[in-house]
């Protein structure tokens, strides 16, 4: 923390913040006297995965650190391109050999055929903004509010 701190301090940097770090870190680091003040998490985060959601960010909230998430469309599960009954397609991250080992298989399972909808999204405080995909704004609007 003392290296971030003088990075800041010097200019160099000018927020810190974190990936996936667990709750007790976070709670230790803000706790540390003369330091600088995290000011961003970034855990994943998605309809799949959405753990971060009982501890983390309401802790954060407590603590004035926002999330900067990753991942919300879960690796790819989530836009509807992956199919029941259908292997991965070609150049997708669940058919390439080593990216695709990394995708909890349930997600593949449980998510196949999904329709993509911002309606999961919408009553979330931490969704400042959507990621716009393929279909840009037009795909938003459609989606969005179903």
């Amino acid at each position: 923390m003392m290296a971030l701190t003088e990075a800041v301090r010097q200019g160099k940097t000018r927020y810190v913040g974190f990936s996936e770090w667990p709750l007790d870190k976070i709670e230790a680091a803000v706790k540390l006297p003369g330091v600088v003040r995290f000011v961003s998490s970034q855990p994943q985060y998605s309809l799949l995965w959405p753990n971060p959601e009982n501890e983390i960010f309401p802790r954060c909230a407590e603590f004035g650190i926002g999330q900067i998430v990753w991942s919300p469309l879960a690796q790819g599960v989530l836009t509807g391109k992956y199919k029941p009954s259908a292997p991965p397609p070609a150049g997708s991250r669940a058919g390439h050999e080593s990216m695709g080992a990394m995708l909890p298989k349930r997600w593949l399972l449980r998510a196949k055929g999904f329709i993509p909808s911002g309606h999961w999204l919408a009553p979330r405080p931490v969704a400042a903004c959507r990621e716009i995909g393929r279909n840009g704004s037009l795909g938003i609007r459609r989606n969005a509010w179903q």
